[in-house]
């Protein structure tokens, strides 16, 4: 008999699903990785063998580390004959913790043991080793992602999977952009320019962006009524977020200021609320409170009707991909789940992380999980393509 130091649960086990009717598809759970070696004669195996770890590619790096070994199991020289099968079983009823449902991989050798039939080319229950499960992901719309563009370039547009972490780059920008979000009334990815210096003289400008082209058009440049707080351009503005009904509003970078920005008439009024600003990403709920996330993981949420804001505390710091951590993340949050997903990227240059957190009403937001990979390297923010 193989020696397995580590067994999961019992294939009687992993099949069994909790009552209940089915939830709406999940996204596929992490990769599941295999690591063979060669493993000398000892305790393990008397007369030597191979030695199979296994794990979740938790950073989706395509190699299995130290502390993403889950199991390990032997399979040594000299057990009776078979073909090796690694098995996957997936399914999308809830079970234990995993509200949409599992990826089952199950391991052995097709040697009939337990009652099965050797060499059929079906792992059955008694030819199970040994068996992981991973839950499978919460379904995230597909998002929208810029590069941060200076006045010496313009951005980079780039359609992202989050469930996959597979990006596609669409094309150059004709503006520098700081910040994108979707309208939810037209279903258009809008952006706000920076540095006026460049691509058309726009800086603080509204645009419209053609996600097929990466075309855009300026729809408004947004000033503050005279006599009123503020005077003149609004400037650049770092951050925003749509309402139901299409109201905007936004973070300045001059000033730090909360504004609201009338679409048809380009005139921007103060909000209410003034914070310290820096690498911030904002985004609406479902019932139209915004959430307003800064460099330095302080969370707020504002009611846009008067600008009362309530501080809900600091997210967690992540892993970055050049070794060291921060709370940075631009990005958009699911304003039913309030699932918010951003990047810590800066510029073209540097490598980023894509970050996945769980924001709270009541709370400062957990962090779920962090990706980084090369084809995500230059991203400065993200939004979701529809919600």
């Amino acid at each position: 008999m193989r020696s397995f130091p580590f067994l999961l649960a019992p294939l009687a086990l992993l099949v069994a699903c909790a009552d209940g009717e089915p939830g709406p598809d999940g996204a596929d759970g992490d990769p599941v990785l295999f690591d063979a070696t060669a493993e000398a004669a000892g305790d393990n195996c008397p007369d030597g063998g191979t030695r199979l770890d296994i794990g979740v590619d938790a950073n989706l790096d395509g190699d299995l580390e130290a502390d993403e070994v889950a199991e390990t199991i032997y399979l040594c020289d000299g057990d009776a004959p078979g073909e090796f099968i690694v098995d996957t079983v997936t399914s999308t009823d809830p079970y234990q913790g995993c509200a949409y449902g599992t990826v089952m991989t199950l391991i052995g050798t097709d040697d009939g043991e337990g009652g099965g039939t050797a060499g059929d080319g079906v792992l059955q229950p008694g030819e199970v080793d040994a068996s992981y499960v991973e839950c499978l992901k919460m379904p995230n719309p597909p998002m929208y992602a810029i590069s941060r563009g200076t006045s010496g370039y313009p951005s980079d547009l780039y359609y992202y999977d989050p469930d996959t972490n597979v990006s596609e780059y669409v094309g150059p920008l004709d503006h520098a952009i700081i910040t994108i979000k979707v309208n939810p009334v037209d279903g258009e990815l809008y952006g706000m320019t920076r540095w006026e210096s460049s691509y058309g003289g726009c800086n603080g400008c509204l645009v419209q962006i053609d996600t097929e082209t990466a075309r855009s058009e300026v729809v408004k440049q947004f000033t503050y009524p005279e006599g009123s707080y503020g005077s003149g351009e609004v400037g650049a503005v770092a951050s925003m977020a749509f309402l139901s009904d299409g109201s905007l509003y936004g973070w300045t970078e001059n000033g730090d200021d909360f504004i609201e920005m009338d679409i048809a008439t380009g005139v921007a009024t103060y909000a209410g609320f003034g914070d310290s600003s820096w690498s911030h990403g904002m985004c609406a709920t479902s019932d139209d409170m915004i959430f307003w996330y800064n460099g330095n993981g302080e969370t707020f949420y504002i009611d846009p009707t008067d600008g009362d804001a309530t501080y809900l505390g600091n997210g967690e710091s992540h892993p970055t991909a050049s070794g060291g951590s921060t709370s940075k993340v631009r990005g958009d949050c699911d304003p039913d789940t309030l699932v918010y997903i951003g990047t810590d990227g800066q510029n073209q240059s540097s490598q980023s992380s894509v970050v996945t957190m769980q924001f709270y009403t009541d709370q400062a937001p957990t962090l779920v999980e962090t990706y980084y990979a090369s084809d995500v390297s230059k991203f400065h923010y993200m939004a979701f393509s529809h919600l």
